[in-house]
This record gives structure tokens, sequence and C-alpha cells, in this order.
């Protein structure tokens, strides 16, 4: 291994440490308490922090690259032995032991009942057969209004609103920690997440998902504007799989949803609507932007390129602004609950933090919705 492999190996090493150790000091006050058998049944609440551990660690162990955490190894060994623990409770049962479980549900028909004979690993919890047959029927309801219903319709908001949860008394973007794992699901739990949808071990969760037909497709890129002035190399060059394919997801979403909004306030406003629609502060941070780019001898891009995650929203909602965007999508708290809906995600995302089940779904349902909304077909280039 050359010298700057081993370093950046440590040093993602050191921040997986980091971002594992309240985990790690969860599951050590657990298995002091009570015997490892039951700690699954224990720790339900941190069920998808577990899960979502279990990638990271394994790809690591793939590479050979845990010797190199001698001083955490028996952090590690703890936590790898709970994330197996919560791994073993779910079985893949055979064709006939399915059809004789769904013929005791009225739940899933026709298609969704193929779909579930066709899942390939682990998904169905041994301490709970009916709730792991819920989300997985929830799951494809979801699929289903998502292609069938106007994206922001009142029918599609009431249904999403009932199982992602009501984001709608949010006014501004949520405080909490995000780029905390635990944190940001006890976050999506009060805000209104039906747990019964993400409780699948990862690999799972992507099966159910793709043939719910939630797996979003990254979209072409919109060039002229992409650019990622924001991110730094450690962000950039994170080796996480399941981090970096929301990050290209989120990378080719924001550069449409970009060329969404300047076309729609170019056509409504005209072309110098960026000096009289949006607050000066914001131009002032979005030329500070492009004059380094320039500087850094980067070709130029449209001003709203160099725009924050946060921006966007408050251009779309404010009171002059609206009557481009009203017969997009409908109420300006449906559009407002998608985009905060995706907030968490994209920052953890960003700064190279785990990514749960839970995060994987509202990155799915979300950015599917918006782009279906602004007209932009999935796929990749």
């Amino acid at each position: 291994m050359q010298e700057d492999d081993a370093r950046n190996v440590v040093e993602e090493a050191r921040e997986l440490r980091r971002q594992l150790a309240p985990l790690v000091v969860d599951m050590r006050a657990i298995a002091d308490r009570f015997p490892m058998a039951t700690i699954a049944r224990d720790v339900d609440r941190y069920r998808n922090a577990l899960l979502a551990a279990y990638d990271p660690l394994a790809e690591m162990r793939r590479a050979g690259h845990l010797e190199l955490l001698s001083q955490s190894i028996a952090d590690f060994t703890r936590t790898q032995h709970a994330i197996l623990q919560a791994q073993n409770q779910f079985v893949l049962p055979q064709v006939t032991e399915l059809s004789k479980l769904l013929g005791e549900s009225n739940i899933l028909e026709g298609y969704a009942r193929q779909a579930a004979e066709s899942i390939q690993t682990p998904w169905i919890d041994v301490s709970n057969m009916q709730r792991s047959i819920d989300g997985f029927a929830k799951l494809h309801g979801i699929g289903s209004a998502l292609r069938s219903l106007p994206p922001f319709g009142p029918d599609l908001s009431v249904t999403l609103r009932s199982d992602l949860g009501d984001w709608r008394e949010e006014s501004v973007w949520p405080q909490a920690d995000l780029t905390d794992v635990l944190g940001r699901t006890s976050f999506y739990a009060e805000r209104g997440l039906n747990p019964d949808l993400t409780a699948f071990p990862a690999d799972a969760f992507r099966q159910i998902v793709t043939a719910a037909g939630l797996q979003a497709v990254s979209p072409p890129v919109a060039d002229d504007y992409n650019v990622e002035l924001e991110f730094g190399e450690a962000e950039r060059d994170a080796s996480f799989q399941r981090n970096n394919r929301a990050h290209d997801l989120l990378q080719r979403f924001e550069s449409r949803i970009r060329e969404f909004i300047d076309e729609r306030m170019t056509t409504r406003f005209g072309p110098r609507w960026v000096d009289r629609n949006i607050p000066h502060d914001m131009r002032s941070r979005w030329v500070c932007r492009k004059q380094q780019a320039r500087a850094d001898g980067e070709r130029d891009h449209p001003l709203i390129a160099y725009a924050d995650f946060t921006d966007y929203l408050p251009i779309i909602t404010r009171k002059d602004n609206w009557k481009a965007f009203k017969g997009t999508f409908g109420r300006k708290e449906s559009v407002q609950e998608s985009f905060l809906r995706l907030y968490p995600v994209r920052k953890s995302t960003m700064h190279a933090r785990l990514i749960t089940n839970d995060d994987e779904l509202y990155l799915h349902v979300e950015t599917m919705r918006l782009l279906k909304a602004v007209g932009v077909s999935s796929g990749e280039e």
C-alpha cells in the first residue's frame, strides 16, 4: 500500500470511529445490562443506524483496512457483534414459506406479491413478520402513488405525509445535529417517519425500494448549472459507496433544479431577475463564488449555479416570485415540505457522513417527486 493510500485509509478510519463513537457507547451500555441475544429488540430505535454502519465496516474489512484500527478494535468488535445480531434477526424465506406468509396477509396482491418473491436477501424480521410485510406493502404504495398521481397534487401530499411525516410546520431549516446518525434517526422519528418503511437490512432495503419503483435514477447533469465550490477534497473523495451514490444523485438533481428556477424566472421576469428578485446578500454570495471560480480559471456559469441548497426554497416561495412556480407546485407548503425532507440527507451526504435507510427513502421519494414536477426525465447519460 502506498504512503498516500495508507494515510487516506487512516483518515477514513478516524472519521468512521468518530461517527460510530455514540453508537459504541450505547451498545456497550446495553451489552453490560442485557444478554447479547436481546440487543436487537432493546435497541430497536437505533436499528437503522446499526444497519447503515454495516456497509462501510464491511467495505473496509474487505479492503483489509480494519487492521489499522488497533486503538479501537475492541469497540469495533463489540459494534460489529451487535450489527450481526441485528442482521441475523432477518431471514429470506423459501418461496413456499413466503407464499404461506403472504396468504395470511391481505395487504400484498398482484405485482407486489411477485416483487416480494423476487427479493434475494434476508428481509423478513422473524420477531415481527407482520411489520416487514406492512413496511414492504407501504413502500410499494408510495411507489405506485408517485407514478400515478401529480407530484404536488393534494392526494400525493397527504399520502406521503401519512408515512414520511408532517413537515409543514417547519418554517426554517432544521437546527438539529443532522450530521450525527443517531441524532438524525431520532429527528426523523419526531417528524413522524413510519419506522416500518426502513426496518430492513441495507441490502434488502435497496432491493425492496428498487422493486417498488423508488430507486431514483440520476438524471443527466445540467452542465451549465453544475459547480461544486462548497465541497472540499475530503468530501469528494469519501470512500463509502452509499454516500457516493447519494452525492451523485444530489449533484445532478441540484443542477436540474437550478436550471428549472433560472428558466422559470427568466421567462416571467426577464434575464436580469437575479438583480431584482432575490435578497441582496444572496446575490452577493453568488457573485463572490463566481469571481473566485473565475480567478481559479474555471469557465463562467449562470449566476444561480453558485447557489446553496438553502437558496432554492426562498426563491421559489418568495411572494413576488411564486407566480412563476405556482403552476408547478400548487401550494407553497407542499414544495417547502419536499425540500425540507431533503435537507438532512443533503447536509449529511455533502459532509461524507453515514447514510441510513431513512435518508435513502427521503432522498429517493423527494428527488423523484421534484424531478417529475419540473419535467426532467431520469436516466444515465
